[in-house]
């Protein structure tokens, strides 16, 4: 993977969107993770990533909520849109409605001097510079080696470190389990299968009980077509 510095532009702004990393009928991968809290499903999270070249579109969109009596009692609604060149990321736009509070980040790339900071709340951009920057990219495990990843939700970057725990049969499949631990969050476990090292499965804990992402639908194709079935509503609109 190519290396190079790259720095990371982060405000609070209106998402703009971005210009496709690929023509529209470039090969396209969906993951569709079913999410449980406990041994409830409460909702869905939908990654579709697009390679071209040196260029990778990655769109994500979640929508879950937790009910208690029928009452809504803690609602998740994301979208992030990353552009990475070269194996490194050089746009991110996210807009979050987390239970009634929100965050919305840009991100540009541009060229500068060192510099780490975090993007708590800020009237002028904030800059996050790095060799290669990465996010929490569980789609492609190589991504997660960084030593500080960039949380999509609130641009905070944290010191990251993936750990190989070793094989685990999962459902009947032969996976590789790992634990991602980065400061401020709970250790992530996560596992790939071992054959061919497509993410399955994610969880945490949220409380008293687990968070967990169970891979239920996985789609290769045009990317037009993978569009029509990955979308979920944008929080933006709500």
């Amino acid at each position: 993977m190519s290396k190079h510095i790259a720095t990371l532009v982060l405000l609070v702004a209106a998402s703009t969107g971005m210009q496709h990393a690929a023509a529209d009928d470039a090969e396209a991968t969906a993951y569709r993770f079913g999410v449980f809290y406990g041994d409830r499903r409460i909702g869905e999270h939908v990654y579709e990533v697009v390679r071209d070249a040196n260029a990778t579109q990655v769109r994500s969109r979640a929508d879950f909520q937790v009910k208690v009596l029928f009452v809504t009692a803690y609602r998740y609604e994301h979208r992030a849109d990353e552009l990475w060149r070269d194996g490194c990321l050089t746009e991110l736009s996210s807009v979050t409605n987390d239970n009634g509070k929100r965050f919305q980040i840009q991100a540009v790339g541009r060229e500068a001097g060192p510099q780490f900071a975090s993007l708590q709340s800020a009237p002028e951009p904030i800059v996050l510079d790095a060799e290669c920057p990465a996010s929490f990219a569980y789609w492609d495990r190589e991504r997660l080696t960084a030593n500080a990843l960039v949380n999509a939700q609130n641009g905070v970057l944290s010191p990251a470190t993936l750990i190989e725990e070793g094989p685990e049969v999962l459902d009947g499949t032969e996976t590789v389990r790992f634990r991602l631990e980065a400061d401020g969050i709970a250790p992530i476990t996560l596992w790939y299968r071992r054959s061919d090292d497509v993410w399955l499965r994610l969880e945490t804990r949220r409380e008293d009980k687990a968070l967990q992402y169970r891979l239920e639908g996985l789609e290769r194709g045009a990317q037009s077509a993978i569009e029509q079935n990955a979308r979920v509503q944008d929080p933006a609109r709500i």
